[in-house]
């Protein structure tokens, strides 16, 4: 006979042939041997068809008890006389034990992060038409390799199979009862994960299988389900020094406070799921020193301090203090560190790459701070300036940056209402506590403009027929605007004609210019303005007219005798 699966209908067939006048039924009975029992089949189960002379023995829903070898046997009694006729074939009713239902989870789907416990948990259900004795056996991979517990007898381990490095870290449960009819369980307990050695995929393999002297009944097929495990190392956060880089330290200086006495704080945060501890530790110039350390957590996160306080500070207590934070396992191993730079008192260091970019009355002054030598430090620059400002001025003052370590810091100085077209001298100066430090002296000129001023009180100083000699006055010295070049001199008489052809002429810086071909009795118009190296300024008008030649009125006199001579 085929091989039947619990939970369906079943039958076994009987037939028996009696003597066509036998009056006495015969009576049937069935009896089973399992498990090294013979047992009779309750009647009940029987349903008899005297048509076709067979008896069938049924089953409205097979369970692994109902396995075994089924013997069918007939009885008459007559007179007082019992025949029994056993039947020479038995009934095999052999039943394989259905595959059982398999679920793996895990007790975290998130922040699967080394050095938190993991549990993975195998749910075996087996079907509940197996009622005989079985044993349910559970088999754990990783990436297809068999995988032990460390409570697993080492002399008996396989060598194929694999063992965890650390096998207190990992723990495979027996199989265990549930709460529910045929329900069991299998767990892997990682009590710190690792990130090298955990992350993969995991099977649950699991298959039933009756006890031994249950021979009719066999072993399930196996059943298995996956899940996957990528494991990461977990972050230490929210690192932060205060103060995360100190201004200085000094004892002898008006504004020490509150830079002799001082607390550096470290805090850092880990998640709480992480068991091992968080560390923080601090060293001065590669000491380890004491501070005081505090611990709060959440359900979520674990905030960790530690202060380095002082009082009454010393120049030996100036130095790099570090701070490290770490958590350390056998399954896992990161840190993290944050250094602050406390510096004994000493005088600033010399501006470099010093540059001025001067303009007509401002100056753009850019330096570089190669480093702090302590602060709190200024910069300012000192500059005096030629002709007009003899004494010496100050610049807006610039603060140093609050970060001690920063080097090659870039500072920019604007000097506002200089003069134009002068020099000036200069020296950047770095101040703080203890004193000043100059650049050498340097100098920059700022640049002339056009000019806003005319020449005044031009005038004509001679009053000849041929030549004449104009004369002014130059414009004020603060309107004159750069160094002069000369002035422009364009003159025309009331015809349109200008003086030699030339304009405009360009005199020299003198204030004084004589025109030698101009025309008697005739009237001029000049156009005089200031020049510098820019350009030219607004013009002036001076207007003048030339004497009468002696020679041409002696020339009209003589005229006039001889005209008058001729009419009389």
């Amino acid at each position: 006979m085929g091989m039947a699966e619990p939970g369906e209908e079943y039958m076994l067939n009987c037939t028996v042939t009696v003597v066509d006048r036998l009056i006495v039924s015969p009576v049937i009975t069935w009896t089973k041997r399992s498990a090294n029992n013979v047992i009779s089949v309750p009647p009940v189960l029987m349903n008899v068809s005297n048509a076709m002379s067979s008896f069938y023995l049924r089953f409205s829903s097979l369970n692994t008890s109902d396995a075994g070898l089924y013997t069918c046997e007939a009885s008459i009694n007559v007179s007082q006389i019992s025949i029994v006729a056993r039947s020479d074939d038995t009934s095999n009713l052999p039943l394989k034990i259905p595959i059982p239902a398999v679920d793996v989870s895990r007790s975290r789907d998130s922040n699967l992060l080394a050095g938190s416990n993991l549990i993975l948990t195998c749910d075996i259900s087996v079907d509940p038409n197996v009622d005989t004795p079985f044993t349910v056996n559970v088999t754990w991979n990783m990436i297809n390799q068999q995988i032990m517990s460390s409570g697993d007898n080492e002399d008996e381990i396989d060598p194929n199979v694999m063992m965890f490095a650390d096998t207190n870290r990992v723990n495979i449960s027996s199989v265990m009862m549930r709460s529910g009819f045929n329900e069991y369980r299998s767990t892997v307990n990682f009590t710190t994960l690792s990130s090298t050695e955990d992350s993969g995929t995991y099977t649950c393999i699991a298959t039933i299988e009756p006890a031994p002297a249950y021979e009719y009944v066999t072993t399930s097929d196996t059943n298995h389900m996956s899940v996957e495990l990528i494991v990461t190392d977990p972050m230490i956060g929210n690192f932060s020094i205060s103060p995360d880089s100190f201004l200085g330290l000094e004892t002898s200086c008006p504004d020490s406070y509150p830079y002799d006495n001082f607390t550096l704080t470290c805090t850092v945060t880990k998640p709480t799921i992480i068991i091992p501890n968080l560390v923080i530790a601090w060293t001065h110039n590669g000491t380890i020193e004491t501070g005081t350390v505090t611990t709060t957590e959440n359900a979520t996160t674990t905030v960790v301090t530690n202060k380095l306080s002082f009082s009454s500070s010393t120049a030996s207590d100036s130095g790099t203090y570090r701070c490290t934070a770490s958590i350390n396992s056998t399954t896992i191993m990161t840190s993290e560190e944050r250094i602050v730079t406390i510096k004994s008192q000493s005088l600033p260091v010399s501006a470099t790459n010093v540059t001025a970019t001067p303009g007509t009355t401002t100056a753009a002054v850019s330096f570089i701070i190669p480093n702090i030598a302590y602060t709190p430090e200024t910069y300012s620059v000192k500059y005096t300036g030629a002709i007009l400002q003899t004494t010496q001025a100050t610049s807006i003052i610039k603060m140093s940056s609050n970060n001690i370590t920063a080097i090659h810091e870039e500072f920019m100085i604007m000097l506002t209402v200089l003069e134009e077209d002068n020099t000036y001298t200069y020296t950047v100066d770095s101040t703080n506590c203890l004193g000043t430090t100059s650049t050498a002296e340097m100098s920059f000129r700022t640049l002339p403009t056009l000019p806003v001023a005319s020449p005044i009180d031009c005038a004509n100083i001679t009053f000849l027929p041929r030549n004449v000699t104009l004369a002014w006055t130059a414009p004020t010295l603060i309107d004159q605007n750069g160094t002069p070049v000369g002035y422009y001199l364009a003159c025309m008489d009331t015809n349109g004609v200008s003086i030699n052809g030339l304009s405009p002429t360009q005199s020299l810086t003198n204030t004084m210019f004589t025109i030698t071909d101009v025309m008697p009795f005739t009237g001029y118009t000049c156009n005089l303005s200031f020049i510098n190296v820019v350009g030219e300024g607004p013009s002036t008008q001076c207007t003048f007219e030339t004497a009468q030649d002696s020679k041409y009125t002696l020339d009209i006199i003589i005229q006039f005798i001889i005209m008058s001579l001729l009419n009389f």
